[in-house]
This record gives C-alpha cells, sequence and structure tokens, in this order.
C-alpha cells in the first residue's frame, strides 16, 4: 500500500514522464532525483517550458546544490550523493564543516568529566540518585560531582578550561548556558571542599563564576584555588585577578566587592571577610600552578580525542575539499548533520537509492504545495524541504495559494 501511495504521487507529479514508469524497487538517476528536488524546493518557475535536465542541474547547481564531482544525468544516485546533496540543500554545509574541523564538539561540549581518580559519584540533577562517575562523562545543568578522600576530577568546561575536583569535595553545575553567538554562562557552585580552577582568556560575551554558600567569584582569564569548609571561604590567585563578593545568610550581594590580583589571597569566615587581600607563599603558588598546569594538560589532551573523534580534525580549507570530493568521512558528517535536522539516510554510503527510498527521504519533509499535486497528503509536520527550508525563499507565489 505505502508504495501504491508513492505510485499515486507521481502520476500528479509527473505523469508523461518517463519517472512515472519506474518502479519502487528501482535505482534512481541523478537525472530524476533532481527533478523531484527542484519541485519540493519549490524551484519550479525558474524552468523553461518542456525543461531538459541540464535545465534541473543548472537550477540546483546555481544553488551550490551538487553531488561530488558534480552532477551526472545517467549516474545512479548513492546514498552517499544524496547526503551531499541533502545537506547543501538544507544549508548545512557550515555543520558538516565543524564536525568535520572538530569546532562543533568543542563548543558546545561544555561540561565533561576526564581524569577520575578514585571514588567519584555524579548526581544528575537535583532529584536524581548518585552514581558511579565514568570517563569522558557529559554533565548539564543541575548536575553534581562529588569526590571522596584521595579521590579527584577534572570537570572540561568545552575549550574555555576547566576545574580540578580535589578529594572531599562537591561541586554543583548551577549555569551552563551555550548560545549560537558563541557565548558562554558558567556558574560552578563549591559545596563543599576544594577546586583548583584554569580558564583561558574568556570572549566577549562569555562569564565564568565560581560560588560557595558565602561568596561568588567573578573571573576572566585566571587561575586559582577555591576553598570552602563549610563556614570559611579562601580564595588564592596565581594568574590574572579574581573579583569576590561576600553573600549573606539569605544569598544576596553584601559588602564592597574585593579584587583579588595574581599572587594573593584573601580569607572569609562566614559572610564577613577576615581583613585584606594577602601575599601567597612561594611555595603554595607553585603547588596551585602545577596542578593548574596538570589540568590544562589533561584537557588539551582530551579536546585532541573530542575533536579525533569528529573528524580527523582538518582545516575549514581541507574539510570543503572532502565534502567536494565526497569523502568518505564528509559523507558521514553530512548524514549526522541531516540526522540532527530529521532527515535520515540509512545503509551503506555507497548503496544505491531506490525510487522509493528517495521519495521516503523527501517525504520526511515536502511543502505539498510546492508540489503542485492536488489531493496530495505529506506526513504530519512535513514541510522540510518546502520554500521555507533553511536558505530557501518562496519563488513562485502562485504556488502558494
Amino acid at each position: 500500500m505505502k508504495y501504491l501511495n508513492i505510485i499515486f504521487i507521481l502520476f500528479f507529479l509527473f505523469a508523461g514522464t518517463a519517472a512515472f514508469s519506474l518502479e519502487s524497487t528501482d535505482a534512481i538517476t541523478q537525472a530524476q532525483f533532481a527533478e523531484y528536488l527542484v519541485n519540493s524546493l519549490g524551484l519550479t518557475s525558474l524552468l523553461p517550458d518542456n525543461p531538459s535536465t541540464e535545465d534541473y542541474f543548472s537550477i540546483l547547481a546555481a544553488r551550490g546544490i551538487t553531488p561530488p564531482g558534480g552532477f551526472e544525468a545517467d549516474k545512479t544516485l548513492t546514498n552517499g550523493d544524496m547526503a551531499i546533496i541533502l545537506e547543501r540543500s538544507l544549508g548545512l554545509e557550515d555543520e558538516v564543516i565543524k564536525k568535520l574541523t572538530g569546532e562543533e564538539d568543542k563548543e558546545k561540549l561544555l561540561a565533561m568529566l576526564i581524569n577520575i581518580n578514585g571514588a567519584v559519584q555524579v548526581k544528575k540533577n537535583s532529584g536524581a540518585d548518585w552514581t558511579a562517575a565514568q570517563e569522558r562523562m557529559t554533565l548539564a545543568e543541575g548536575a553534581s560531582v562529588s569526590t571522596d578522600k584521595e579521590s579527584s576530577a577534572i570537570l572540561q568546561i568545552g575549550s574555555m578550561g576547566g576545574i580540578k575536583i580535589l578529594d572531599d569535595s562537591e561541586i554543583i553545575i548551577k549555569t551552563l548556558d551555550y548560545n549560537p553567538d558563541k557565548t558562554e554562562n558558567v556558574l560552578l557552585y563549591l559545596a563543599r571542599g576544594d577546586m583548583i580552577v584554569d580558564i583561558n582568556d574568556i570572549r566577549k560575551g562569555a562569564a565564568f563564576k565560581t560560588a560557595t554558600p558565602v561568596s561568588v567569584a567573578a573571573i576572566k582569564g585566571t587561575t586559582y584555588k577555591l576553598s570552602y569548609n563549610g563556614q570559611n571561604m579562601e580564595v588564592e590567585v596565581t594568574d590574572g585577578a579574581v573579583t569576590t563578593y561576600a553573600l549573606d545568610a539569605s544569598g544576596n550581594r553584601t559588602g564592597d566587592p574585593v579584587t583579588v590580583n595574581f599572587n594573593q589571597f584573601l580569607s572569609q569566615s562566614g559572610n564577613q571577610y577576615s581583613g585584606n587581600t594577602q601575599s601567597l607563599s612561594q611555595a603554595l603558588a607553585n603547588s596551585i600552578n602545577s596542578q593548574a598546569g596538570s589540568l590544562q594538560n589533561m584537557i588539551q589532551a582530551s579536546l585532541n580525542i573530542t575533536m579525533s573523534q569528529a573528524g580527523s580534525a582538518l582545516s575549514p580549507a581541507d574539510a570543503q575539499a572532502a565534502i567536494d570530493a565526497g569523502a568518505e568521512i564528509a559523507v558521514q558528517a553530512a548524514i549526522e548533520a541531516l540526522a540532527n535536522a530529521g532527515v535520515n539516510i540509512n545503509g551503506p554510503i555507497n548503496s544505491f537509492v531506490t525510487f522509493g527510498e528517495a521519495l521516503d527521504i523527501l517525504s520526511q519533509g515536502i511543502n505539498p504545495q510546492t508540489l503542485g499535486a492536488e489531493g496530495y497528503q505529506p506526513p504530519l509536520g512535513g514541510t522540510r524541504f518546502g520554500p521555507n527550508a533553511p536558505g530557501f525563499a518562496p519563488e513562485n507565489p502562485a504556488s502558494q495559494s
């Protein structure tokens, strides 16, 4: 019945053409797929009377929509060809390049546990149970991490840097925002214990803060140690500066902020600062810097792993070349990007696409108005390949009435 419906669709779409003679299990050519795609993208108003195959190819190519190596009329369409054609149709090329260069994962992967030593537990949210932490576990806003005695872990905050959670400590990820404009807003709460913080220079618009029940510290490109024992807070800075302010019992800011500069520390007893900033001893500064250096090495190694998993950490130019050539790594990245957009391509990348499979793929988002098939009902919510698809505006107003 499914394939009968597809043939019924084609009767309205392509009656009088060679396409109507196809069976659902026949392999589809690039020329035939180009015809269906031009229709589904609402670009038929650009066609001349009695259009040729080259006319369909030209309309798509003018918009950068081509398979690797360009269109070949009689070449059988493969899953790989279709993936590249569709990611370009949907304006997903930048997303594919980010996958190939590793930039997508570096930026979006904001919280990951690495270098876990000893007994470390994680609570995914306030209502969840504590479970054993796993290496390279990703954490979202609201998650908590707890270390036992003689245990530790690093919480990597994307490419910003991260913190080392020392033994007998607990942190809560209070805020973890990532925005499309590449800004982050991070607030880590130290419920008890100690942590070493090493954050790179933060780009404009981003914010990184740490807090205890009695204080908040805002930073920008800083290395420091923050400690809280249930009553007293201490911050020790070895690079950059930290601006900190006290909180009252209700969590409201109290008093004036204090800036703790390079090689200084500040102690706070309860909700009151105990004197002015003081100089760090060289031994303590060396200890903090040594741990921070180890932390950064671990984070860089983790980023390298992330990029190698996303692809081969290609340069943007090499990534574009891989897409143009239809390299397997580029095709797989395109299939992932399409899946994220709700378009699923299954099967080996070199297998041929059948007529039925092609129509199934397009029916995941065909806009019936652009097809001009009276009575045709697409799947519920299907608008993926219509004139409102990313990068396209309706070009045939008459077909929208």
